[in-house]
């Protein structure tokens, strides 16, 4: 089972605890990340967190996968109009 992530969970993903946080989602069997292409442009140029967002959760919804977020209220918000989608906190 897959997890998608948004540009807060790459950006953990890249900082100090990336390491166990790598370590944590091969543990659950949810590696390797879904990284849908907005967020990567988001995370190299830092434009449309707004669209990037949106796009995540419905990658989720498609993949039927949960999004880890350092951005938790404003994926919930999108996550309660989409079907099986689940955000779980950086």
């Amino acid at each position: 089972m897959t997890i998608a992530l948004d540009v807060g969970a790459v950006s953990a993903l890249a900082g100090p605890a990336g390491g166990a946080l790598v370590r944590a989602l091969v543990e659950t069997a949810r590696w390797p990340p879904t990284i849908p292409s907005a967020v990567l442009v988001e995370s190299l140029r830092g434009h449309g967190p707004r669209d990037a967002r949106a796009i995540v959760v419905a990658t989720a919804e498609a993949l039927a996968a949960p999004v880890l977020t350092g951005d938790l209220a404003d994926i919930r918000a999108l996550a309660a109009h989409a079907t099986g989608v689940v955000a779980v906190g950086v």
